[in-house]
């Protein structure tokens, strides 16, 4: 006999690392038993599954890639996904809604033969959705047992399409939230001299125009003033080579990849501002966690945690692909320390109020019940 507890499959594409800390929560829950299946992204990917799983109860998929369609999508097979459903060794699927998955529309299509809840955790309508495929979205939302959204505004769109509101969750993004706040530093003023950018060092988060804006700014910043760019990817000797054609290879500080949340916390606690040059993701919700206000880019096809920012509150917009108007930002909001304080506390508050790893549990709970039970919240 099974645990009493529903036993909750949860597919996705590979684990990340700034995944497992809400995996880790969700597989403390008592409402469910959740095992989370992945599997691990392709060498040259520069987002990979995390080395460290602990407290996470995990199952190993095989990615398979197929070629290219010719809409440039990339399709996707997972061995090892349908097994579970058609063994009946679980109770729920929660998957990605990822229509280039093609071992989830098969295991999506068993569970409605097998009468077993299945769960779509997606954004849903992006701004780079391809619009031919929205009726399809629109079918499998109808036919999902219940449905999870990273924010409230993209369900409108499916509910103004008939689909039931009382079976969509949301469930903002985060990270994890607990620890930051146990080693996020008070503002200092004396303490703050980086710059801070954490992300993926590739095309689309235009790395490179931060390093333009440094260059710019960077005779008007107090000498001690460095910009620090963590994180990898196939931009990292580009900028460096940049970095130094430039002449400031001496005050741009390149780390590497860094994940672990207390190697980080320096970094974060020492910037008086972060940055994101190009699209902004779980980023912006990290840094606030921090207390430390961001630079955002206005009109990038962003996340849906854009909402978070309260432009002249908990950070500050600048204009696209502009690198002296990203320059005169950061030389204003280095010299402004007051209202950088007051940004700082606001970012915190931000956070706690609506992004904490708890809330996004109770919405994946909630979505459980309801899908088991097919009744309102």
């Amino acid at each position: 006999m099974h645990s009493a507890k529903p036993r909750v499959l949860v597919l996705q594409t590979i684990l990340p690392h700034y995944r497992v800390p809400f995996f880790r929560r969700l597989c403390e829950s008592q409402a469910a038993e959740f095992t989370i299946a992945f599997g691990d992204a392709r060498p040259s990917d520069s987002l990979q599954s995390a080395d460290d799983t602990s407290g996470v109860h995990v199952r190993h998929l095989r990615n398979r890639h197929l070629p290219r369609t010719r809409a440039g999508g990339s399709l996707r097979w997972q061995s090892g996904a349908l097994g579970p459903i058609l063994r009946r060794d679980i109770d729920v699927v929660v998957a990605e809604g990822d229509l280039h998955c093609l071992s989830t529309l098969v295991a999506f299509g068993l569970c409605r033969l097998r009468r077993i809840p299945f769960i779509l955790w997606w954004h849903g309508i992006g701004p780079q959705s391809l619009q031919w495929l929205n009726p399809l979205r629109v079918g499998w939302a109808r036919r999902a047992s219940a449905l999870i959204f990273y924010d409230p505004e993209r369900p409108k769109w499916f509910t103004e399409r008939g689909i039931p509101a009382e079976k969509v969750f949301v469930t903002w993004n985060t990270v994890d939230t607990d620890t930051v706040a146990s080693l996020a530093a008070p503002w200092s003023a004396t303490q703050r001299h980086r710059i801070l950018y954490v992300g993926r060092l590739i095309a689309r988060k235009k790395v490179d125009l931060l390093l333009g804006g440094f260059e710019i700014a960077v005779s008007d910043l107090p000498p001690d003033t460095c910009l620090t760019i963590v994180g990898d990817g196939p931009e990292a000797d580009p900028l460096r080579v940049r970095a130094s054609d430039v002449g400031i290879a001496d005050r741009v500080e390149f780390t590497g990849s860094v994940t672990n949340e207390a190697e980080l916390a320096p970094y974060f606690n020492t910037s008086f501002v972060s940055v994101s040059p190009g699209y902004v993701g779980l980023s912006i919700i990290h840094s606030m966690a921090y207390g430390l206000p961001m630079l955002v880019a206005d009109n990038e096809p962003h996340a849906p945690e854009i909402v978070a920012l309260s432009p002249g509150a908990n950070g500050e917009l600048f204009a696209s692909g502009d690198a002296e108007a990203l320059a005169a930002c950061l030389v204003r909001m280095c010299a402004d320390q007051q209202a950088m304080a007051r940004m700082s506390s606001a970012a915190r508050e931000t956070v706690a109020r609506g992004f904490s790893l708890g809330r996004m549990v109770r919405a994946f709970e909630g979505a459980v019940v309801y899908s088991i039970r097919g009744q309102p919240r």
